[in-house]
């Protein structure tokens, strides 16, 4: 195995036991990998159950579980060098020119918030599953927000989640556009507290409005 250190490749052989482990360490840190589970993905019966498998599966070395009623309150917890994985309903990337503009003049809402993590804090990995009928349309915005990232990667499939490890786990109710979703996010918060982690809940004086960054 070689490790990446940014400057050269080095067989772990050759380093000090702690040196080795702060490398890795470091690496995980600078590159990783939030999984961002948003319960308007779940349309359907077996979708929740699915969300819960893989919560269940990925949660287990992760202390504190970040929960938060609409999506861009985790803007804040997103740093430039994460990869961000996105299960949602929607890209978040922003639907309209408003909603674009908005974003650029550091409004944050629901609908642009990953937008908004390119633009201002240059997140350069950004991999979203949605649904089959998840709209996935630019014509109102006048550039390809999604040539801009570095790695951008969008899949159907619930199972490409299952192929990682995950440094953070954020889990988005988002009440305004599924009536539904409360169910299943109260569920994962339950089994977060019966098997004893951490919660955070993210809350502003008005969680419908926008974030000014």
């Amino acid at each position: 195995m070689l490790i990446d250190i940014g400057i050269n490749l080095i067989k772990p052989g050759k380093l000090r036991p702690l040196l080795f482990y702060k490398i890795l360490y470091i690496t995980f840190i600078r590159n990783m990998k939030v999984l961002s589970i948003d319960c308007d993905w779940a349309i359907t019966f077996k979708k929740k159950l699915e969300v819960i498998d893989l919560f269940i599966k990925k949660f287990k070395n992760i202390d504190t579980i970040y929960f938060a009623q609409e999506h861009h309150l985790f803007y804040s917890e997103i740093k430039s060098s994460d990869q961000l994985y996105n299960l949602d309903h929607h890209h978040d990337l922003s639907y309209n020119k408003e909603q674009k503009e908005r974003a650029e003049n550091k409004l944050i809402e629901a609908a642009n918030w990953v937008y908004a993590l390119q633009l201002h804090k240059k997140l350069n990995f950004y991999f979203w599953v949605g649904n089959f009928n998840s709209i996935f349309n630019f014509k109102d915005n006048p550039h390809n927000i999604t040539a801009a990232f570095k790695n951008f990667n969008f899949s159907h499939d619930i199972e490409d989640l299952h192929k990682n490890s995950y440094g953070k786990i954020l889990i988005c109710e988002s009440k305004r556009f599924d009536n539904d979703g409360f169910i299943l996010y109260e569920t994962l918060k339950t089994i977060s507290k019966a098997t004893k982690k951490n919660i955070k809940i993210l809350k502003t004086q008005n969680s419908q409005g926008y974030l000014k960054v």
